[in-house]
């Protein structure tokens, strides 16, 4: 186990290719079903849209100095695009489970438009507080940090909301697929599934990017220490003028 951990340490340079070529055939064969099974038009927004937000969560955090803490203009857009992704596993969670309790919702009486605006809250209102909050604590939690470990973090959040409302959306579309007396039934479970896919596949980009800048990220700390200049690295404090913790989050050098 020791060997794996440091193996995966590395810079892993020829699994990398393996991973990007792995990465890139997952994303055309779910482009190709989209573009044959749904729409064309669909595909086509979601592919340009998933690829400008990786590019936004990229590049909005700037390229220069991995190894350093970003500056906090920097961190809005990153923050922005994950607390946006974070709030789509919330909507398409919403969406499943409201299929998924649709007979017990129906013994209820209707309400008239209070019910329909109780309902547009729920399931609107809340991933825009969703993404509003994630966002925050996305800058908040990562702001001191360096801009890889920063976006590494934010990466490694989504992957594993992906996983998990994935884990609540496919057993439900098991579920409402058997019904027979609803019109259009499975349809709101399948958007979970897809949007429980479409963050995986995002933050599996950002991830893989990172994973070709590490021999960067490595030259960039060598070069610090021979300078002079050392980074914590959990916040990213600058610790020249410390002596074996650091101030900031007292982790030990």
């Amino acid at each position: 186990m020791h060997h794996l951990r440091a193996y995966l340490r590395t810079d892993l340079l020829v699994w990398r290719w393996v991973f990007l070529a792995l990465y890139l055939v997952v994303v055309g064969i779910s482009f190709t079903i989209l573009w044959t099974e749904v729409d064309e038009e669909l595909a086509l927004v979601m592919l340009g849209s998933m690829i400008a937000a990786q590019c936004l969560f990229i590049f909005g955090a700037g390229t220069m100095s991995l190894s350093r803490p970003m500056k906090r203009r920097r961190l809005i857009w990153p923050a922005l695009v994950s607390g946006f992704m974070a709030g789509l596993l919330v909507l398409g969670f919403l969406l499943a489970m409201g299929e998924l309790s649709t007979p017990l919702l129906d013994r209820i009486p209707a309400a008239g438009w209070a019910n329909f605006i109780i309902t547009a809250i729920l399931v609107f209102g809340l991933p825009v507080v969703t993404w509003i909050a994630w966002s925050v604590l996305f800058f908040q939690r990562y702001r001191y940090q360096p801009r890889k470990s920063a976006l590494w973090a934010m990466s490694k959040w989504l992957l594993a909301g992906s996983l998990l409302e994935l884990m609540a959306c496919v057993p439900a579309h098991l579920i409402v697929s058997r019904r027979t007396s609803y019109c259009f039934v499975g349809v709101l479970t399948m958007i979970g599934i897809v949007a429980g896919i479409s963050v995986m596949l995002f933050a599996f980009g950002p991830g893989l990017v990172l994973l070709f800048l590490r021999p960067r990220y490595r030259k960039e700390l060598a070069a610090a220490r021979v300078t002079g200049e050392h980074y914590c690295t959990t916040c990213g404090y600058d610790l020249r003028a410390s002596i074996g913790r650091c101030p900031e989050c007292g982790t030990m050098f």
